[in-house]
C-alpha cells in the first residue's frame, strides 16, 4: 500500500494497479473540491518502489512546496 497525507493528516491511497487521477471531477481516484483544483489535475504512478507526480495541464498548475511542477519523480 502506499498513502498521500492531506494537509490535515488524513491518508489518501494510492492505487497499485495503474495511476491514481486528483481532480475535482468525481471520476478521479482522489477528489479535491477545491475551486483551485482542475477537473483532471494530476496523476500519480507509482513504479518500483518511486512516485512519479504528473501535472495533467492543469489551469493553475501543480506545486510542491511553494515550487511549480510538470513533473516530479521520488524515492
Amino acid at each position: 500500500m502506499a498513502w498521500l497525507v492531506d494537509k490535515h493528516g488524513k491518508l489518501l491511497a494510492l492505487r497499485t494497479d495503474g495511476p491514481t487521477r486528483i481532480g475535482r471531477s468525481f471520476e478521479n481516484d482522489i477528489v479535491l473540491t477545491n475551486e483551485t483544483v482542475s477537473q483532471r489535475h494530476a496523476m500519480i504512478v507509482l513504479d518500483n518502489g518511486r512516485a512519479l507526480l504528473k501535472d495533467l495541464e492543469s489551469s493553475n498548475g501543480t506545486f510542491i512546496g511553494g515550487v511549480k511542477v510538470a513533473q516530479l519523480s521520488a524515492d
